[in-house]
């Protein structure tokens, strides 16, 4: 029988970090159109080209005025009605969600969100050098496919890459997958598609990752990862979809530890989890376990170790059965008392926990050693599973430590579902 691991509940942890400033580069003002009276402000009237279709305001400002604005920036001048619509002679605040039309004017505060060259209003191309894709990880990121889809593809995600835009992120996959505009389906095709992002993972996690070709595909996607995480006692409609030839199945994860697990070497973790207080760098933000278990913070992760080396540092397979926020992150440190190798969110987490302090051990890569190695689910009546092969630095790190890894086949799905298979249900999480 499978263990139930539940330490006792651990208090807030609390830790310092630098003060977060944004530096702004200095840049020349557009001179777009007349400047209204209030100098102190260096007020810029922007008009929205008649040729341009409507957009939101923060994506226009980003990608006509200025494409090294952060989010942040852009929601504070909204805030403080620095950026607001020209209406006769008053302004009216707006809202980063409230769309522009074209011939429409804006009133921007220049002394605040500074115009920059890489802007198209000023002949630029809508992106900045630091923004711009690099050729080479556009490369490495098509030669990442692992299988495509008339209506997915699934790309195994590199380290450091980030799934989505974010204060400090330059460079992401959503990004990507724009400039990318379609991924061809057998090298054949010319057809412009909007592939749409389905599920995520952390920045320095590696592995599988699904996305879709076009919005259906992406509805059925987020309808079963949704499904996925919300039953929990397997009743009648426990883990199915209400189209039954979609739904999800699981995904696993490959994971060196830091060290030897203490407790039973496989099992099932119940440690609910919430966000803790922090301050400074939202980076710094990690998860904690909650004070008491609900609907929005119970937690479920299947693991098991198949393997060690080198002073017992183990190599672990796990299955989240729920979809919290670095939920295999926290459930390691917290639970088996043994951060991921290379995470250094969560290893002064342990400090007091499980007796470390360090960001390194065994003079072994700092990055982080979480890969999703396995994805299945089962999408028009056909189940595929498709696995991701390891990073390089997981090959360095089992060379240093003597540790076997699984091999990882192709990905390739199976052939249409059995009847008995038509019948199968998603694993539940076990009861609460």
């Amino acid at each position: 029988m499978q263990s139930i691991l539940r330490p006792p509940l651990l208090g807030q942890l609390r830790h310092c970090c630098s003060p977060f400033s944004a530096v702004y580069t200095s840049l020349p003002l557009l001179r777009l159109c007349s400047t209204s009276a209030q100098t102190e402000r260096s007020w810029q009237e922007v008009t929205v080209p008649h040729h341009l279709p409507s957009s939101r305001v923060d994506r226009f400002l980003r990608r006509y005025y200025n494409p090294l604005l952060v989010q942040s920036q852009i929601e504070k001048a909204l805030r403080a009605k620095r950026v607001a619509a020209k209406e006769g002679v008053a302004k009216k605040k707006l809202k980063s969600s409230d769309r522009v039309l074209p011939g429409q004017v804006l009133l921007v505060d220049a002394s605040f969100l500074p115009p920059s060259k890489g802007g198209i209003l000023n002949g630029g191309e809508g992106k900045s050098k630091s923004q711009a894709l690099d050729s080479a990880l556009l490369k490495e990121f098509r030669n990442s496919i692992l299988f495509e889809h008339e209506d997915f593809v699934v790309v195994n995600k590199p380290y450091g890459l980030a799934v989505q835009g974010g204060s400090g992120v330059r460079q992401h996959v959503d990004q990507l997958l724009s400039q990318l505009e379609v991924i061809s389906l057998d090298g054949v095709g010319s057809k412009k598609e909007k592939m749409k992002l389905v599920h995520r993972l952390d920045k320095d996690t590696t592995g599988a990752l699904i996305v879709a070709r076009h919005h259906a595909a992406a509805a059925r996607f987020q309808a079963m990862f949704a499904e996925s995480t919300r039953g929990h006692g397997g009743g009648e409609t426990g883990g199915r979809m209400n189209d039954p030839g979609c739904r999800f199945l699981y995904k696993k994860y490959l994971a060196v530890l830091s060290s030897p697990i203490a407790g039973p070497k496989h099992g099932v973790i119940n440690l609910p989890l919430e966000k803790g207080n922090t301050v400074g760098k939202a980076s710094l933000e990690r998860m904690i376990v909650a004070s008491e278990e609900t609907d929005k913070n119970y937690a479920f992760t299947e693991y098991s170790q198949i393997g060690s080396g080198k002073g017992g540092i183990p190599l672990v397979e796990m299955i989240p059965r729920t979809g919290r926020t670095h939920q295999l992150r926290a459930h390691a440190c917290y639970s088996l008392h043994s951060p991921i190798l290379g995470d250094k969110k969560y290893f002064d987490a342990t400090e007091k926990v499980a007796g470390k302090g360090k960001k390194d051990t065994h003079g072994i890569s700092g990055r982080l050693h979480l890969h999703a190695a396995e994805i299945a689910f089962v999408y028009a009546h056909q189940k595929y599973i498709i696995q991701a092969p390891l990073p390089q630095h997981f090959f360095k790190t089992a060379d240093q430590l003597g540790l076997n890894l699984p091999s990882i086949k192709s990905a390739a799905p199976f052939t249409a579902l059995s009847e008995e298979e038509n019948g199968m249900r998603l694993p539940t999480t076990p009861s609460r």
